[in-house]
This record gives structure tokens, C-alpha cells and sequence, in this order.
């Protein structure tokens, strides 16, 4: 990339992959808790698309002379799988703290019986939100 600022597609792309990332993983552990297993699979695998997409994208148009197409797709969408982890394991503590307090105050029944919509929107939007947060962390401009 040329030195200097970035341009701002940069950081949409990246922060698409970031935010796909995290709420990927807030589904996944909403999936294993709050709805008992029942992880919708779908929506995941259109988010990975997405994020990877974004990023591989990214990389072929600021990073062209060092990638090829074929390295930039399957480098970012194991990237995307290691960030969801990680992401995923670093969101279960936030997570563990939410079950407990829910549940001591009762609130954990109402989060098992929420409507599809909003029990797949609400974790989807934390995971977001956590994954936009952290890519502004890392973002050194």
C-alpha cells in the first residue's frame, strides 16, 4: 500500500470484516446457550462470505502486487474462522456475566422464549458492535 493515509474503502472493507466476524460469533454462542444449541448455520456461512469477501476484496485492491486472488480468498477466510474464535472465546466472559446477572434476576426464561427475530438480531448486533470496536482498536490511523 502507498504510504499516506489510507482510503476510506480500506477501512469499510476491513471493518466489514470485522463486524461479520463478531457477529458470527455473538450468534454462534447465543446459538449455544440462550437458543440450546440451535445455531443457524445459514446466516453464519453468509457472513463468513461476507467478511471474507470484504477483506479478500480489500487486499486485491490495495495489496495487489503481494497477493494473488486464489491466496488473498483462503488466507482471509481462515482468518475470518480464527477471528470468530477468538472472538467467540474472548465474548464469553461479557456473556457468562449477562447469563448471571439475567438469571438472578430473572430475566434468563424471557431470552429463552424471545421471538426468531430478536433473539438471532440482538446477538448479532453485540457481536457487531464488539467487532466494529475492535477493529477501531487496531486501526492505527
Amino acid at each position: 500500500m502507498e504510504t499516506g493515509r489510507p482510503p476510506r474503502l480500506h477501512f469499510v472493507l476491513r471493518c466489514i470484516f470485522f463486524m461479520a466476524a463478531g457477529g458470527a460469533a455473538g450468534l454462534i454462542l447465543a446459538g449455544l446457550s440462550i437458543q440450546q444449541w440451535l445455531i443457524d448455520w445459514r446466516i453464519i456461512a453468509i457472513l463468513a462470505v461476507a467478511g471474507a469477501s470484504a477483506a479478500s476484496l480489500d487486499v486485491l485492491l490495495f495489496e495487489r502486487n503481494q497477493w494473488s486472488f486464489f491466496r488473498a480468498i483462503t488466507a482471509w477466510a481462515g482468518g475470518f474462522l480464527f477471528l470468530t474464535l477468538l472472538m467467540a472465546i474472548v465474548l464469553v466472559i461479557p456473556y457468562a456475566i449477562l447469563a448471571g446477572v439475567s438469571k438472578a434476576f430473572g430475566l434468563w426464561d424471557a431470552w429463552e422464549i424471545l421471538a426468531m427475530p430478536w433473539s438471532l438480531l440482538i446477538p448479532l448486533l453485540v457481536g457487531a458492535v464488539i467487532g466494529c470496536g475492535s477493529w477501531r482498536l487496531l486501526d492505527d490511523y
